[in-house]
């Protein structure tokens, strides 16, 4: 952790890679089915994604999925990371899809995002965060055939990962974006004004809300 940490902050590739060096050592340790060794999987295949974005290494993101795969088999619905790891799953199928365009991808993005969310409603009300995730999913998957209904439940999911969070943080701000990114995208299909309006109304409460303009770059991601 505080290897990730020094990367984040410095954005030093030494300390991403001494981090990823470590987990794997740490994955060898563990037998198959250790609840440590699947928490060293789900920290891994996190650090191989951010090797990707920084440096676009095809076969770190290739990696990152087939060790999400892991993690997600390694889980039982129970433990309290199974919605997480799904939710990595799919974010790592939708960063490959928008990579190669390979729509079996994104199909398997969007079932992942919602047995996240529904594994985490499971538990009560769902969170913020795996909302906006499956929200983001299907709207990548409107993008790509344009089915009306994926474009609508991704909004109402956009409004209520809005409103269920806390007013003034980074996250509500991402959510907000995103809400006033999906009703902007309604809107040039149908042409309603209202939806028009409430795009333009999200995108104030955004840039009123946002500290500085900083956005979680976890979050920014799932945009």
């Amino acid at each position: 952790q505080a290897l990730r940490g020094w990367f984040e902050a410095s954005r030093d590739p030494r300390a991403l890679e001494e981090a990823i060096a470590a987990v794997r050592a740490a994955d060898r340790e563990f037998t198959p089915g250790d609840a440590r060794q699947t928490l060293a999987l789900q920290n891994l295949a996190g650090l191989l994604e951010k090797r990707f974005e920084a440096t676009a290494d095809e076969a770190s993101l290739e990696e990152s999925l087939q060790v999400w795969r892991r993690a997600v088999a390694q889980s039982e619905p129970a433990d309290p990371d199974y919605p997480a790891r799904l939710s990595g799953l799919s974010i790592a199928l939708r960063m490959r899809y928008e990579q190669a365009g390979d729509h079996g991808d994104l199909e398997e993005s969007v079932s992942a995002a919602q047995q996240a969310a529904a594994a985490d409603a499971a538990r009560g009300a769902p969170a913020s965060s795996m909302m906006s995730m499956l929200a983001a999913a299907l709207g990548a998957r409107y993008r790509a055939g344009g089915r009306p209904e994926d474009l609508d439940e991704a909004i109402s999911l956009d409004r209520a990962a809005a409103g269920q969070a806390e007013p003034g943080t980074r996250e509500r701000v991402t959510y907000l974006h995103n809400l006033s990114t999906t009703l902007s995208l309604r809107y040039k299909r149908g042409g309603r004004a209202q939806d028009l309006e409430d795009s333009i109304a999200a995108e104030r409460a955004a840039l009123a809300e946002s500290a500085g303009g900083h956005q979680d770059p976890y979050l920014a991601r799932l945009a």
